[in-house]
């Protein structure tokens, strides 16, 4: 095991993150579950999916780059100008 980041390596690591809190923050019983827990896991799943999209730019992944030119995405900034218009939630961030 890594000491810097726990094993998370890759934007897949990552994802795989935010499952498992998005697991978390829905395996709760809402009405019996202490609200700043649900909090926790929600925001923790909402950050590391963001964040993808950095680990995604700075992925040493050689197919990376070529699929994200494909899309038009030349620059760190038209890739968060991409994701933001896929999804409403993260452009009102």
């Amino acid at each position: 095991m890594s000491t810097f980041g726990y094993d998370i390596k890759t934007p897949n690591d990552l994802l795989h993150k935010a499952e498992r809190e998005f697991s978390r923050f829905y395996s709760q019983d809402f009405w019996e579950s202490d609200e700043c827990e649900l909090a926790d896991h929600a925001l923790n799943c909402a950050i590391s999916l963001w964040h993808i999209v950095d680990w995604l730019w700075k992925s040493p992944d050689p197919r990376v780059k070529p699929a994200l030119a494909a899309l038009g995405i030349r620059s760190f900034q038209n890739l968060h100008e991409y994701v933001r218009k896929q999804c409403f939630a993260l452009d009102v961030c």
